[in-house]
Order: structure tokens, then C-alpha cells, then sequence
């Protein structure tokens, strides 16, 4: 006796980039320069909104293109060009803004926290 057994399929797609609601640390990185990703993205209005959804409409296009769960992750440069002083406490609001969609969405979101890695010269460069 043969069963019929079509494998479960799951697609998840690995570090979706995503950036925290104002304000947060894409409003300080354009402040304090950021770099050319940061100033490319922003001006493009409807990459910069689904980067700064974690709310609703990403779940809406994860089923409309057939994603099942994203792995989110802060966009580029994170907080490596601030100070420390800035960088920590960006970082971990930051990650609390993808735990909280994480909690919300479980089924649909997982999350790689960011770390707060200045880089030592540009923490001095400031």
C-alpha cells in the first residue's frame, strides 16, 4: 500500500531588511550623515514605507508573493557609524520595534537582533 505524501513547503526569506517607525535610528543616521544607503533609501518613498513596515502590510504581500515567514533584520549601516552613546540605545530600540512585531506576527516574523559596533573612528570623528 502506497501513501500520498506531498511534503510540507515552507518559504522564508532571510534577513528582510527592515527599519524602525520614526523616530528612530534612520532618522539619527540621516542626521548624523548616515551613508549613501541610507540617503538613497529614504528618497525613494515607497521602498522607505515597506522598510518601515512591520505591521500589517508586509504580512499582505508575504501572502500575496507566497512567503510564508521573514526573518527580519535592521537595514543597513545599523548603528556602526554612531557613537556609542547614540548607538545603544538606538539598537535596542530598534529591536525591541522587531520583537514586538515578532510577538504580534509569530506565524509570519522571526528576527536577528542589531548590535550596537560603532566603528571606533567614526565614534570619534563626531
Amino acid at each position: 500500500m502506497c501513501e500520498d505524501i506531498t511534503p510540507i513547503r515552507r518559504v522564508i526569506g532571510v534577513e528582510e531588511h527592515a527599519s524602525p517607525p520614526p523616530p528612530g535610528l534612520r532618522e539619527t543616521l540621516l542626521k548624523w550623515g548616515g551613508d549613501e544607503t541610507v540617503n538613497r533609501m529614504s528618497s525613494q518613498v515607497e521602498l522607505n514605507l515597506r522598510l518601515l513596515d512591520v505591521g500589517e502590510e508586509r504580512p499582505a504581500r508575504m501572502r500575496a508573493s507566497g512567503v510564508d515567514m521573514e526573518v527580519l533584520s535592521i537595514t543597513t549601516p545599523g548603528t556602526q557609524p554612531l557613537p556609542t552613546e547614540v548607538a545603544v540605545p538606538l539598537a535596542r530600540e530598534a529591536n525591541d520595534v522587531l520583537a514586538d512585531a515578532v510577538r504580534r506576527h509569530p506565524n509570519r516574523f522571526a528576527a536577528f537582533a542589531t548590535l550596537p559596533t560603532p566603528d571606533p573612528e567614526a565614534a570619534t570623528a563626531c
